[in-house]
């Protein structure tokens, strides 16, 4: 889990890893007009206990392709009538670290070809 502030709210965030359990076919719109799916995830909280409960998916991301068992980023906010979870489409996969390549070849290769 990570902590940020929200850009345009100011307000405290926490981002985390879900997994989702379920997600409705049918699309529902906000206040503002804003189409969203609900969905049931599932996580570990800040104790590390496993928790299910429910979030929204918007339709923008639903739209890149979101599916049952897969875990993506959710994002945690307080506001006045409670948490309110929402569900990105992107996953939960780590940064790229220098154990993933062999820089050292390709700097060698490229000193080669400069040389010849």
């Amino acid at each position: 889990m990570k902590t940020q502030i929200n850009a345009t709210t100011g307000q405290n965030e926490v981002v985390f890893s879900a997994k989702v359990l379920s997600i409705s076919a049918k699309v529902l719109s906000n206040v503002n007009g804003t189409e969203y799916r609900p969905a049931t995830i599932e996580f570990k909280d800040a104790a590390g206990k496993t928790q299910q409960t429910s979030c929204i998916v918007y339709e923008k991301n639903y739209q890149h392709g979101i599916s049952v068992g897969n875990s993506y980023m959710a994002t945690a906010a307080q506001t006045p009538k409670g948490v309110l979870i929402t569900l990105s489409h992107l996953t939960d996969a780590a940064r790229p670290d220098e154990s993933m390549f062999v820089f050292g070849s390709v700097a060698a290769i490229a000193e080669t070809k400069l040389n010849a």
